[in-house]
């Protein structure tokens, strides 16, 4: 479902969602993993994937960042029946300038950028409308706790939203939710991300980087051995490792120190 289209999404027909034949389909019900009526969840960590992969690796954030970015600078307009644009309509300030209240247009259009590629859910926006039934906002809710509710009628029902509180929990009509995601091939109310492709990638990548910072902290030098002839008590062994570490207690305050302890036979090596 593309972003504007979502303006004018009224369902799937009546009776059913309708297939290539014409046929209307009970297999979303199906599909739902769950009873009737109950919100479809998947295993995606939304959260998750957002802290391990887009704050702390780095080609994961430029990529979201240059995308959304670029996307947020576009210009939106309406066009009429003609094609032609019209700049008095009601959509072009909630679209170019301000979202809601508390999201002008670029911020709003940046996060939906980064919820689409960061979450296999997809974004959530809430429609704000008046009396009128004009478009006066529009929100995004949170993607790692709103669910679809799949029906085979209508496809989907309304959407849920699970907040950290229960008696805080919403139930939004379909109508008033525009739903954008990347198409999962097989499954309907599933989307893609790209992360999902590249998540062993990712972990690599922060693992080594990981691994090196360490090893530099450590002044380059690998973790080693020390040996002592003869019995030792746990407050010895502990002495021992506390002059190796330092005074901060880690690597980082006992790295290229020359250690001087007493002892029957003593060793000297720098690897």
């Amino acid at each position: 479902m593309g972003f504007l289209e979502g303006f004018r999404f009224q369902g799937h027909g009546k009776d059913g969602w309708e297939g290539m034949s014409g046929r209307k389909s009970q297999f979303f019900t199906a599909s739902s993993g769950g009873a009737p009526g109950q919100p479809y969840k998947d295993d995606w960590d939304v959260e998750r994937a957002v802290s391990h992969g887009n704050d702390r690796v780095t080609w994961v954030y430029k990529s979201v960042y240059a995308i959304s970015s670029n996307a947020a600078r576009l210009r939106a307009y309406v066009a009429d029946t003609d094609g032609q644009e019209s700049g008095n309509h009601f959509l072009v300030p909630v679209l170019n300038r301000m979202a809601n209240p508390y999201h002008d247009a670029y911020n709003f259009r940046f996060q939906l950028s980064s919820q689409i590629l960061l979450s296999k859910r997809g974004a959530f926006i809430e429609i704000v409308r008046n009396r009128l039934d004009e478009i006066t906002g529009l929100h995004l809710l949170p993607p790692h706790h709103t669910y679809p509710i799949p029906d085979a009628k209508t496809f989907v029902s309304g959407f849920k939203v699970e907040m950290p509180h229960p008696q805080k929990d919403r139930i939004i009509p379909a109508e008033n939710v525009i739903w954008v995601r990347i198409p999962h091939p097989i499954d309907p109310y599933r989307g893609q991300s790209p992360l999902e492709s590249c998540g062993l990638a990712t972990e690599i990548d922060y693992y080594s980087r990981v691994f090196n910072r360490n090893f530099m902290v450590n002044d380059g030098r690998p973790g080693g051995i020390l040996m002592v002839k003869g019995e030792m008590d746990d407050d010895s062994a502990d002495e021992l490792r506390r002059r190796f570490l330092g005074t901060t207690g880690s690597a980082l305050g006992g790295a290229g120190r020359l250690t001087i302890m007493e002892a029957e036979h003593a060793a000297y090596f720098d690897p």
